[in-house]
């Protein structure tokens, strides 16, 4: 039996994304698959749908927090959601800044003052993969039922925006 490749999403203020850039590069090359936005999101994709894929296909999430991060509401989505989602949060804290109460309580690693704790992090992912890999199939089971929800929604938008249109040429 192959062993999973553990994989990683990486929630982070755009301003943070040098940052962002050299953790991805740390990972890969310890042999961990990272999910950032600005490489995986491609053009005309619906990006907020490409984010919750790559949260719930994730094993852990890292936050890189910091005075930008902690005030975007994106940065604020992605780790709510993969808290209801029972995904492994792993903040990073790059700065001195104000963490919401909800991830305040999760030991972070601290990388202020240019420390890097590079072992430490991919230890916390092999080990949060491990727990991960370890879940019943009722967990992929609502995961799937979860995918399946948000494609009913999409073409539900989708068969509304066309009715909206057919109504515009119907007055025109």
């Amino acid at each position: 039996m192959t062993k999973k490749q553990q994989e990683v999403f990486i929630s982070y203020s755009s301003k943070t994304s040098d940052f962002a850039d050299l953790l991805k590069m740390k990972l890969e090359k310890a042999g961990i698959s990272v999910w950032q936005d600005r490489y995986e999101i491609k053009a005309g994709a619906n990006w907020r749908n490409s984010i919750d894929s790559g949260i719930l296909n994730s094993d852990s999430i890292v936050v890189i927090l910091d005075d930008n991060s902690s005030k975007s509401h994106y940065v604020t989505y992605e780790w709510a959601f993969a808290l209801g989602n029972g995904k492994n949060i792993i903040p990073l804290l790059l700065d001195h800044c104000e963490v919401h109460p909800r991830i305040q309580v999760l030991q972070n690693l601290d990388c202020r003052d240019q420390k890097r704790p590079w072992e430490a992090l991919i230890d916390s992912i092999s080990k949060s993969s491990n727990a991960h890999n370890s879940k019943s199939p009722n967990d992929q089971r609502l995961i799937d039922i979860w995918k399946g929800i948000q494609s009913l929604i999409e073409a539900n938008k989708k068969n509304n925006d066309e009715g909206d249109s057919n109504n515009t040429s119907a007055l025109n």
